[in-house]
């Protein structure tokens, strides 16, 4: 059997989970909402909180999820006639959701018609509100579906519906989902480059949110991819890198996941006694974790193991056959139970080899028809499919033609941006030179202009002061002529005589 169709529903298992953003919460968590529910006030309260409630309890107690969302719709439908514009929002957003995750649980449990139908409910109230995140988790939820059933075309146009909405309105963790939604179709469509750029992709941004649980959801699909490739020792190590995350946050449902994976990985190389071990490490988790789901891709994986142990070991070939014949009618059992024709289809095939081996030949006959049945159903629809990756591819092709063809003329457009820019750029640093030489030049002709003036203050200054010397000089001079002057004129006044005293002596004279 190829190892990518026995791995296959380990994925589906793991993308189903996609749908919804919060599950396997810590039992803290269900007793605070279960507080806040019995404290609730409102009904607006009430109702949210027992959705939210629901996508806790789904793995843990997943009969109680079903009645509680019906439990919601009631109270929504109860306050049906409110007339506030945001509780009537609040109202329908929880009805919305309670409906979306009954579709969820039906379509878990293999009833992918209820499951459609309620996904299809809860997306046209999302529409109604222009709930963008509920409307992208109402297209993963119908992707989930389409892709289950092989309708990869549909599933894939909603899954990249989704991303579209998640990228414009920032939805980070939700883009992730969708871009390991993709990648898984692209898986499936066997184009295993696109399928890990798609994880890659994923994986950035959980590592970016810090979401471990999803990094190590891509890492253990990456591992499956690379077990379809012969590439075993870089399945292991992703294996593993998936497997520590899981057992570090103690989530039993996907750490049998992981043992699946790296039990199958073991029976590539033939060591056959740890893919046994981890066969029966993974079949034990899956049975404490009541994952039919789980349960059922274990059983039929490990009856081809066990043909094969009993195909290398011929003293115990019987005992190994009646191991295998067990695990194959169990497998049967729960994959028609819900309704998974691939797996049917294994488990029938499987029954057919071993009832042949232990000489069963009617029953095998029997197995062996039913084998064709589902055979021929799906070899119809891996020729749909066929056409489909065709179609993908050719348009994968044709946009990377386009892209190169963009990205040539985005190199040719930064080139020719480029050379403007050193144009400009050369234009600009000649121009600061030639401002600099001219700030230079003037600033010379300033500080020459100001030293001569200095030079010219200082010659009129020195004028000056010799001006003043020779003035006071002058003036020195004048006052001592002036001085000799009236010193000469009063010893001339002191040697004349009065004109009293001349009087005088006339008068004198005359009386003689």
């Amino acid at each position: 059997m190829n190892i990518r169709n026995e791995l296959r529903y380990y994925l589906i298992g793991l993308i189903c989970l996609f749908c919804q953003s919060s599950l396997f919460a810590q039992n803290s968590k269900v007793d605070s909402l279960s507080l806040a529910l019995k404290n609730a006030k409102h009904d607006t309260t009430r109702a949210s909180t027992l959705v939210a409630l629901t996508e806790e309890l789904f793995y843990s107690n997943q009969d109680t999820v079903i009645p509680l969302c019906e439990q919601a719709i009631q109270i929504v439908d109860k306050n049906n006639s409110t007339t506030n514009e945001k509780e009537k929002r609040s109202f329908l957003k929880s009805k919305a959701d309670a409906m979306h995750n009954i579709g969820f649980c039906h379509n878990t449990n293999g009833d992918a018609s209820n499951g459609m139908e309620y996904y299809q409910k809860a997306l046209k109230i999302r529409e109604q509100i222009i709930d963008k995140k509920g409307i992208a988790n109402s297209f993963i939820g119908i992707g989930v579906i389409y892709s289950e059933q092989g309708d990869l075309e549909k599933a894939l146009n909603f899954y990249r519906k989704a991303l579209e909405i998640q990228e414009k309105i920032g939805d980070k963790d939700g883009a992730a989902y969708s871009l390991n939604n993709i990648g898984f179709i692209y898986n499936n469509l066997n184009n295993t480059k696109e399928a890990l750029n798609y994880y890659f992709k994923s994986i950035k941004i959980r590592q970016e949110i810090g979401d471990n649980k999803g990094v190590a959801n891509q890492y253990n699909n990456i591992a499956v991819i690379y077990i379809g490739t012969e590439d075993l020792a870089k399945a292991m190590d992703y294996a593993r890198k998936s497997l520590k995350i899981r057992q570090d946050m103690g989530d039993k449902k996907k750490i049998a996941m992981s043992y699946g994976v790296i039990a199958n990985i073991y029976n590539k190389l033939d060591d056959l006694e740890y893919a046994k071990d981890y066969f029966n490490k993974s079949l034990s988790l899956h049975e404490e974790t009541n994952n039919k789901m789980g349960i059922a891709f274990c059983l039929s994986a490990m009856a081809d193991f066990y043909v094969k142990l009993g195909d290398t070991d011929a003293s115990k070939k019987k005992m190994h056959y009646q191991q295998a014949l067990e695990y194959a009618n169990r497998s049967l059992l729960i994959s028609k139970e819900l309704k998974f024709p691939m797996n049917i289809k294994n488990a029938e095939k499987s029954l057919s080899i071993i009832h042949t081996t232990l000489g069963n030949i009617p029953e095998a006959f029997e197995h062996y028809k039913q084998y064709i049945f589902y055979k021929d159903s799906l070899d119809n629809e891996g020729t749909r499919t066929a056409g489909i990756k065709s179609q993908i591819k050719y348009e994968f092709d044709k946009k990377e033609a386009i892209a190169t063809v963009e990205h040539q003329k985005e190199l040719e457009n930064h080139k020719a941006l480029a050379e403007e820019r050193n144009k400009k750029q050369k234009i600009i640093i000649w121009s600061a030179i030639g401002c600099l030489l001219i700030l230079a030049l003037f600033a010379g002709y300033i500080f020459r202009t100001l030293s001569t003036t200095k030079e010219q203050k200082k010659i009129i200054e020195l004028k000056n002061e010799e001006t003043e010397f020779q003035k006071q000089i002058i003036e020195e001079k004048n006052k001592n002529i002036i001085d000799s002057i009236e010193y000469a004129k009063r010893i001339q006044q002191s040697l004349l005589p009065t004109e009293k005293y001349i009087d005088k002596n006339i008068k004198r004279l005359h009386k003689k």
